[in-house]
């Protein structure tokens, strides 16, 4: 009796149609198993331990726990074609099927397919991590002409351009690293993998290159005050104010300068001219004070006017600024010119200091 009871509860529940077709809960199965309801596939309970289990023939799903000594193996007896595996693996240890796929830790899923398990999913990343991909095919990023962009909270807050570069902070790119912001750096600036010694600093080179150099050494100043009634040459008397470097810069009694540092120097340069006894009432009292060699600097006081019987005193000065380039070892001489017969005597004070190599 309990046999025809059984027989037709399950007659009642399961119904085969003419095409061999099995519906369960539903009388018109349109495939081989067609079921109306919820299916449970009850897990198979293993504890692990040392380096390996092994999983019997015909599960489908497995809850793994216990603590294996080291990243363990996985055998699967018998395993067919089309069967699929699903091993929740809530252990201390990763591993990994013998001949086949990793077990991460969590949910994973295999198909027994051509004689070997395989992943399922494998174009997913998942959010405990990812190992054991193949950067050539597996990747986060995008196969056509369209940027990736990073966003937080909803904005955009990093962009990968698809023709190359990132762009942090905006959505400009015309660089290699576009940044729209300020940026904090804690470690190096490394320009052509350079680091740079100690006390150098980044200067461009005009040409979207950059280079480190030193800073320029602001102890390399000095100034001489002079004066002279000779007629010509470099006879005077001169003084030296101040000399911050005599190592680099050494003055002379006689009015010569030895630069012994190249580089770029900054000059100014002070004169004024007195004349007084005019022996010739035409005279013109024309003065000049230069920096041999090849007249570096020259300055001449020369008014527009000339010294009559009327004007027994002229007195004028004058300044010049310039930039000179001077190469190592290199001397300049302060030297003086009159072009006249009258009394006179020019003073001056000459101020440099180092700009740069």
């Amino acid at each position: 009796m309990k046999q025809l009871i059984t027989t037709v509860i399950s007659c009642s529940l399961c119904v085969m149609s003419q095409a061999q077709n099995i519906g369960v809960n539903t009388a018109t199965p349109k495939t081989s198993l067609d079921i109306k309801g919820g299916i449970r596939n009850q897990p198979l309970y293993l504890t692990g331990s040392g380096t390996g289990i092994i999983i019997p023939d015909n599960q489908s799903t497995i809850n793994l726990s216990g603590s294996f000594s080291g990243q363990f193996s996985a055998t699967v007896n018998n395993p067919e074609d089309g069967q699929r595996l699903i091993i929740d693996n809530n252990s201390n240890q990763t591993g990994a099927i013998i001949g086949g796929p990793d077990i991460r830790i969590g949910l994973n899923e295999y198909l027994f397919s051509d004689g070997e398990w395989k992943t399922v999913k494998m174009n997913a990343w998942d959010l405990n991590g990812n190992f054991n991909t193949n950067p050539a095919t597996q990747f986060i990023g995008t196969t056509d002409k369209r940027d990736l962009v990073f966003k937080t909270n909803n904005n955009e807050n990093m962009r990968l351009p698809y023709q190359g570069g990132l762009s942090i902070g905006t959505t400009v790119h015309t660089e290699a690293l576009d940044l729209g912001g300020n940026a904090n750096i804690s470690g190096e600036i490394k320009p052509m993998g350079v680091a740079g010694a100690a006390g150098q600093f980044l200067q461009s080179n005009g040409n979207g290159t950059m280079q480190w150099v030193s800073a320029v050494s602001n102890n390399i100043r000095f100034g001489v005050e002079f004066y002279s009634t000779l007629v010509s040459g470099n006879a005077g008397n001169y003084f030296t104010k101040y000399n911050k470097n005599p190592t680099e810069i050494v003055i002379s009694y006689y009015g010569t300068i030895l630069f012994k540092k190249a580089g770029l120097y900054h000059f100014d340069i002070y004169v004024q001219g007195t004349m007084t006894t005019v022996a010739n009432p035409t005279d013109n009292p024309i003065m000049y004070v230069s920096l041999r060699p090849n007249y570096f600097a020259t300055i001449a006081i020369n008014p527009a006017v000339a010294i009559n019987s009327t004007k027994s005193k002229w007195e004028s000065h004058t300044n010049k600024s310039m930039d000179i380039y001077i190469e190592a070892e290199t001397s300049l001489t302060i030297d003086f010119l009159f072009q006249n017969t009258a009394t006179r005597r020019i003073d001056g004070n000459i101020f440099c200091h180092y700009v740069s190599e």
